[in-house]
């Protein structure tokens, strides 16, 4: 041993300066172990975890279940592949369609076929997280049901502007 390490030594133990690095706690992504971080980036508790993790069959990258895959496409079938709110297309119009909570999940809404429906990208920004009334929520989940066309869609939410 070295002056060094040495000198290390009698820092840790007279309490001179911590042997825990900066950063916290965290759990590994791989092995799910708690363990020191040494940098504010790293994610895994050794380069064997990191390792192993990124040499998954999935490449280490998170993906959608294939149920939700599934339900999307569902939800854009039965909506015609059509903005419910405007009736644009993405054949017709230069848009990307959406799958949209007409009660949205911030506000309690569920992950089911009944509160799902295929929204624009502007529309659906446009409409974020807001709640629209227990009416207009009604007619628009009836008309989805019955798949009426987009135009009764847009009469009942222009109404319901005009209302408030």
């Amino acid at each position: 041993m070295g002056i060094f390490e040495d000198t290390h030594e009698q820092e840790l133990k007279l309490g001179q300066i911590s042997d825990k690095p900066l950063y916290g706690r965290r759990k590994c992504l791989y092995c799910l172990k708690l363990y020191w971080k040494n940098s504010p980036t790293q994610k895994y508790c050794s380069v064997d975890c990191a390792l192993k993790f990124r040499s998954r069959k999935d490449g280490g990258k998170k993906k959608k279940p294939n149920s939700y895959i599934k339900l999307r496409f569902e939800i854009l079938t039965r909506d015609n592949f059509e903005c419910k709110y405007c009736g644009k297309n993405p054949r017709e119009d230069d848009i990307k369609l959406q799958v949209d909570h007409i009660n949205p999940g911030s506000k309690g809404g569920e992950f089911r076929k009944e509160n799902l429906i295929t929204s624009c990208n502007f529309c659906n920004i446009g409409k974020s997280d807001v709640l629209l009334d227990k009416r207009l929520q009604e007619k628009i989940r009836d008309m989805v049901k019955n798949k009426s066309n987009n135009t009764m869609i847009k009469k009942v939410v222009k109404t319901a502007d005009g209302e408030s």
